[in-house]
């Protein structure tokens, strides 16, 4: 696998796995949300950043992380593989809400983040992470019906490092 596209609910993994990886088969990683935004949560003009995911797609490798269904259909259609992080809700909130608190508290830096950019804990954050199962699901299903033969669905961690220890 040279080209690996990760989705999921926020708090599921995606940018932990994306590294991880991205390190274990030495291919450069991409954090979708820090490409999309400008520091301060910013979104960048749609044009531009669709044309920085195709100039990814464009690659002989990577592996990337991020829900950006409507600007990112280069990269699934390039992607070897997708890693569909399909975990439960209650799961991801608890994730959210300890990954807030580490972060805040200086005990864990977000590597995924841009300079300059702060970890958001809201409850407009919170409710979008709760209801994200329910709203985008289903729809990031319906965009991968054309390459349903390459996703792969993990509903925990164990499964994923299974997954991770058969590759190379």
């Amino acid at each position: 696998m040279r080209r690996v596209m990760i989705i999921g609910m926020s708090g599921a993994g995606k940018s932990t796995l994306c590294r991880t990886l991205g390190q274990q088969l030495g291919l450069p990683f991409y954090h979708l949300d820090s490409i999309y935004h400008t520091s301060g949560w910013v979104a960048r003009p749609e044009d531009e950043v669709k044309a920085d995911f195709d100039a990814i797609a464009a690659q002989d490798a990577w592996v990337v992380d991020g829900n950006y269904r409507r600007l990112s259909e280069s990269l699934r259609e390039r992607a070897d593989g997708i890693v569909f992080l399909d975990f439960p809700r209650w799961y991801c909130m608890y994730q959210v809400i300890q990954r807030w608190a580490m972060h805040r508290t200086g005990l864990r830096k977000r590597v995924d983040l841009a300079e300059g950019f702060k970890d958001e804990f809201n409850f407009t954050f919170l409710k979008w992470v709760w209801n994200w199962r329910q709203q985008n699901r289903l729809r990031w299903l319906e965009s991968l019906q054309p390459c349903m033969a390459k996703v792969r669905f993990f509903s925990n961690r164990s499964d994923v490092a299974a997954w991770r220890e058969t590759l190379s």
